[in-house]
């Protein structure tokens, strides 16, 4: 190792560490995300989830707000951990590990793409067209991660329109069925999980977490 005018230079590759997004909103029973469109290579032209890489004096989670705001203008009020991807061949371009995050939005507002992004938009999670590094895979962890909060925690609130929400559109759009969301709308009983705790959230409704993380 060498060191040269403050800066850190090694004789052996080192790897990277990248951050990506997942947006969510639920909007009249369908779960949406936003996806970019790459402006450069690699995968110049496809779309991808927003994201890009930390700065050797920058958080974590600092770079996922920053790479959102600057790939989408879209400012994540909170940011929740999906996990760890570090498939060996994720990235063409070197060795990079990608911390995955996901963010709750109370409706779609409309993204701005900036940066290396070309265009950003709201889609279906059903129907994104992803053909970029693992992103597919990251959008459908997302998916299950999502689920599982919002039967423990209580998360769906998140995304309930500050006026009117439904907690059954909600419920509908992070479960995918209506039979699910029957089945978890009777565990949180007749206000929707209002008087719940987050430890009642886990009682009322860890026992059928399971049907709905697959």
């Amino acid at each position: 190792m060498n060191a040269s005018k403050g800066r850190f230079c090694y004789d052996y590759p080192q790897m990277g560490n990248t951050v990506d997004i997942v947006c969510f909103a639920a909007v009249k029973g369908k779960l949406k995300t936003v996806v970019v469109l790459r402006k450069n290579e690699p995968f110049k032209g496809e779309w991808v989830l927003p994201g890009g890489y930390v700065e050797i004096d920058e958080l974590f989670d600092a770079a996922a707000r920053r790479e959102l705001k600057e790939e989408t203008g879209l400012a994540a009020k909170s940011l929740y951990p999906i996990g760890l991807f570090d498939e060996l061949k994720r990235d063409p371009r070197r060795r990079v590990v990608s911390h995955a995050y996901y963010a709750l939005f109370t409706k779609q507002t409309p993204p701005h793409a900036g940066d290396d992004a070309k265009n950003a938009q709201w889609v279906d999670v059903h129907r994104a067209t992803i053909r970029g590094f693992d992103h597919t895979q990251i959008l459908a962890a997302a998916i299950k991660t999502l689920r599982r909060d919002c039967l423990l925690y209580g998360r769906f609130r998140e995304l309930l329109p500050r006026r009117g929400g439904s907690v059954h559109h909600v419920l509908k759009a992070v479960l995918g069925s209506d039979k699910s969301t029957k089945i978890a709308l009777e565990r949180l009983g007749a206000d929707g999980g209002v008087s719940l705790t987050q430890h009642g959230f886990i009682k009322a409704l860890a026992p059928i977490a399971n049907l709905f993380i697959s």
